[in-house]
């Protein structure tokens, strides 16, 4: 994964880059580890963070319950895999092409709308 991070350029553009494999087998997906630590240095609710994947297996099992977003795309070597019940994204693309400003809005959108829809403890 840190290569992939490095081909990409991906610490130039972002303000943090967090590799799950870093803090741990258990702290790897499908655990929210990393995600809850992003928040907690944001300030962002489950529902402001939308991650994109293509692996049902794992990709989206941890985050969605909690309300994050979850956009699957159906490209690479899970395309043709089925998600498991619960295991699938909210929201499935061909490609990411097809991942847009307004398809992002549209979701995050619909979570905020539900999350302001749940009951404060």
């Amino acid at each position: 994964q840190a290569r992939k991070v490095a081909a990409l350029g991906l610490e130039a553009r972002f303000e943090r880059v967090f590799l799950t494999w870093r803090y741990g087998h258990a702290r790897s997906k499908p655990s929210p580890w990393c995600f809850e630590k992003i928040r907690a240095l944001t300030g962002a609710r489950p529902c402001d963070v939308i991650y994109v994947g293509d692996n049902p297996s794992k990709d989206f099992v941890g985050l969605r319950p909690l309300g994050y977003g979850t956009i699957r795309v159906l490209t690479g070597q899970h395309a043709g895999r089925a998600a498991a019940p619960g295991h699938d994204a909210e929201l499935t693309l061909p490609d990411l092409d097809a991942l847009t400003r307004e398809t992002v809005s549209a979701l995050h959108g619909r979570l905020a709308a539900a999350h302001a829809e749940e009951p404060t403890p």
